[in-house]
């Protein structure tokens, strides 16, 4: 067959990625629950493909940067053996999820306008959240579980409103200044948790979603004071005394 529009396998015991090049009419493909299924997703996927969802696979390799042509949804997700970095020509899709794979470095430079909805969850990021532009386009971004770092962007004070920002489970530490005084009312769901905040962050998170940890002090130099024992003069042997009177030998 190869009118196929819709390719759908899910809970299947498929060894290898299906071979779908003649389906040019193909343009909503789902591989689910195929942990059998190894080898690399091949970069000559149909080209009408709008649609595509792989999870819960045995694949692994790179995600071929043939894949941003997709222009509404693109999901890998559950599939550990999937590494390497986030292809940068990713840019216009209507949602983009890559969760619990092993994508790694950092986040890219048009992370905000990439797609309405984001999620790079349970990954190996690390570094800083880019610096949003003049138009931000990512209102619900998830970010949890991995090793980012840094500050948090001010732009999310913004008047913006964002359905989700979560970062829980990553490696931040510098609270945002303009959340101290109130939870941020652009923000319909937050997630801070298992961050090593330090202190201050705000009264209103910090016992339940922000509890901060104490900046080190610097301990205080220990002062070492030398003593010199006093001098003990020198014991002088005791004089003995004698009565020479006593040594004469008296006669009679």
């Amino acid at each position: 067959m190869t009118n196929l529009q819709t390719y759908t396998v899910t809970r299947s015991l498929f060894t290898e990625f299906p071979n779908l090049t003649r389906q040019t009419l193909l343009s909503s493909l789902t591989l689910a629950g195929s942990p059998l299924m190894t080898g690399t997703i091949p970069s000559n996927l149909p080209t009408r493909i709008t649609t595509l969802n792989i999870s819960d696979t045995g694949l692994t390799g790179v995600i071929p940067s043939e894949l941003g042509r997709i222009n509404s949804i693109l999901s890998i997700a559950n599939s550990p053996g999937i590494s390497g970095t986030l292809p940068s020509v990713f840019s216009t899709f209507n949602q983009v999820n890559f969760v619990n794979l092993s994508l790694s470095g950092s986040l890219p430079s048009n992370l905000w306008t990439i797609s309405p909805s984001v999620s790079l969850a349970f990954n190996q990021f690390t570094g800083s959240l880019p610096e949003p532009g003049a138009t931000i386009r990512s209102l619900t971004l998830s970010l949890s579980g991995n090793q980012l770092s840094g500050t948090i962007p001010s732009r999310l004070s913004a008047n913006v409103t964002f359905n989700s920002f979560l970062i829980s489970n990553n490696l931040f530490t510098q609270f945002p200044d303009f959340w101290r005084s109130a939870p941020p009312s652009n923000i319909r769901s937050l997630a801070l948790e298992n961050n090593p905040w330090e202190c201050p962050t705000a009264d209103w998170c910090v016992n339940t979603s922000c509890p901060c940890t104490p900046s080190p002090t610097t301990a205080a130099p220990t002062q070492v004071v030398t003593t010199t024992a006093p001098t003990t003069a020198p014991t002088t042997a005791p004089v003995l005394c004698v009565d020479t009177l006593s040594l004469i030998h008296i006669s009679e």
